[in-house]
């Protein structure tokens, strides 16, 4: 017995002395070292093709990697399709293409996600700054549908915020105009940020790009979230 035993001791030592490694020297959290926490995710698209002369193009917005969550083992099950996988401000969209299909046809894409919480206290008084770090100016650029330069969209801004500079203020006027004073319609295709505010209705994507306009607008860095609501409902949300 004598034998086993000391195989098995040493077995646990080394495993034991990984672990330890793992968490202090690289600076890993339990959960990336142990195969069971976290969240198993399975994305199952299913459509049906009537012609083989149409390709079909489908666009899936993919979870990504950063200080708050872990993914591993992605997966994609994709008979008679090819994919890509591209970054688009900031999102990382996987692109599959499928020709000469007929009938029904399926995508699966699973994954496992390990995540924390974060808590980031931001101090009531602080101001918008003047001037924001190189690597934001990216997300406080005016561009095509997220217009934070048009007139419109300034004048609402300084209504809403009534001299106030503070971030937190500003972020939450936003926030509530958008939610309560833009009505939720679900239009198919892009709808922009000015038409968002003119109509005073629009989809989550059209109300997403008009917050993200007004926090631009006013110098407060923002951009969209491409993101899935994790039910059955046929659905796909975009988060600022």
């Amino acid at each position: 017995m004598k034998g086993p035993f000391l195989a098995a001791l040493v077995l646990f030592t080394i495993t034991a002395a990984i672990v330890v490694y793992k968490v202090y020297a690289l600076d890993y959290h339990m959960a990336m070292i142990d195969e069971e926490p976290g969240h198993y995710v399975r994305l199952v698209m299913t459509m049906i093709s009537k012609s083989p002369d149409s390709p079909i193009n489908v666009h899936v917005t993919l979870p990504l990697e950063d200080e708050r969550q872990t993914i591993r083992k992605e997966i994609y099950r994709e008979e008679g399709f090819v994919h890509d996988i591209e970054w688009e401000d900031g999102n990382r969209i996987a692109n599959f293409r499928g020709e000469n299909l007929k009938g029904e046809q399926s995508i699966t894409y699973s994954f496992r996600a390990q995540t924390s919480s974060m808590k980031f206290n931001l101090p009531e008084a602080t101001i918008i700054p003047a001037t924001s770090p190189s690597n934001l100016k990216r997300w406080l650029e005016t561009e095509e549908y997220i217009e934070s330069d048009d007139p419109a969209i300034l004048a609402k801004s300084e209504e809403l915020m009534k001299g106030d500079r503070r971030i937190k203020h500003a972020v939450t006027v936003f926030y509530d105009f958008v939610s309560s004073g833009v009505a939720y319609k679900p239009y198919k295709g892009k709808t922009s940020a000015v038409t968002a505010l003119k109509l005073r209705e629009a989809s989550c994507n059209g109300k997403n790009r008009l917050l993200v306009a007004l926090c631009r607008s006013q110098g407060i860095p923002a951009r969209i979230a491409g993101g899935l609501v994790l039910s059955k409902k046929k659905r796909e949300e975009a988060i600022t």
